[in-house]
């Protein structure tokens, strides 16, 4: 029996070849890129004391307004149930408020406070520094290419 390698790949070649293909690698290299960038920029919003799911949170009502929680469920891709949850430790930390969607309506919409409002402005002012200082500008033809790409599989996942 052959000791099990520590490099998987070295074990099969036409996997490992597969990895080489340049659209392999560009994805490969796009995803290292995109990973290492976020886990920057959310370790620097967790310095200042705010977790992603609260930046995000945060970013869509104060960009889109008040929210009801399913709204707020479908953006940040999470269940209802912790939605629920998440919603009741924001009120209780003063970060939003709710009312209900309309006199007769028993939904709530979640809105920002404004103490929060304003803590969310200056952490958004220097996250866009940090972006700023860590991006390029990418030449047209590569956003087509992403936009391309997004086109692709939003098509592939359709069918």
């Amino acid at each position: 029996m052959e000791p099990k390698s520590k490099n998987r790949l070295s074990l099969k070649p036409e996997l490992k070849s597969l990895v080489e293909r340049p659209k392999v690698k560009s994805w490969l290299e796009l995803m290292l890129t995109f990973k290492t960038v976020c886990d920057y920029l959310e370790r620097e919003l967790y310095k200042e004391g705010f977790s992603l799911a609260r930046f995000q949170t945060l970013y869509y009502l104060y960009f889109e307004g008040p929210l009801t929680g399913v709204e707020l469920s479908i953006r940040l891709l999470v269940t209802r149930g912790n939605i629920s949850t998440f919603l009741k430790r924001l009120a209780n930390d003063g970060v939003i408020v709710s009312k209900k969607e309309s006199p007769k309506s028993k939904r709530k919409v979640y809105g920002l406070s404004v103490g929060a409002t304003k803590d969310f402005e200056e952490v958004f002012r220097k996250h866009i520094e940090r972006l700023e200082g860590l991006m390029v500008v990418l030449d047209k033809a590569v956003l087509r290419d992403f936009k391309t790409i997004r086109e692709r599989t939003a098509e592939i996942a359709h069918e």
